[in-house]
């Protein structure tokens, strides 16, 4: 019974350290795109100053960069949920995405 239950924790800790390995890849991804792409960078930083600067379309694509930082941010909430990630981790993720969207 004793191998079962460190068994379990192992199997428990190996999840958690992939969903923040998971988590810190998708934020990586997303700063190296920023940084490397001008022109995103660009919709990006005018989107957060109202987008009044963007075209229809770009509107619209600053709107999709939202999105997928959104749908980031249910996934990680979802993994917070079902104990798969600690809380630490997540007020740390909802920080820096809070610091992405209102600056």
């Amino acid at each position: 019974m004793a191998y079962l239950a460190m068994q379990l924790r192992q199997a428990n800790l190996n999840i958690r350290i992939s969903v923040a390995r998971s988590q810190v890849d998708s934020q990586i991804s997303w700063l190296s795109q920023l940084i490397t792409d001008p022109t995103t960078y660009h919709l990006y930083r005018e989107g957060l100053r109202g987008g009044d600067a963007l075209s229809v379309e770009g509107r619209g694509r600053f709107d999709l960069l939202l999105h997928q930082m959104f749908i980031d941010a249910n996934t990680q909430f979802r993994q917070l949920t079902i104990g798969a990630m600690e809380d630490d981790h997540w007020r740390t993720s909802m920080t820096v995405l809070s610091g992405w969207t209102l600056s």
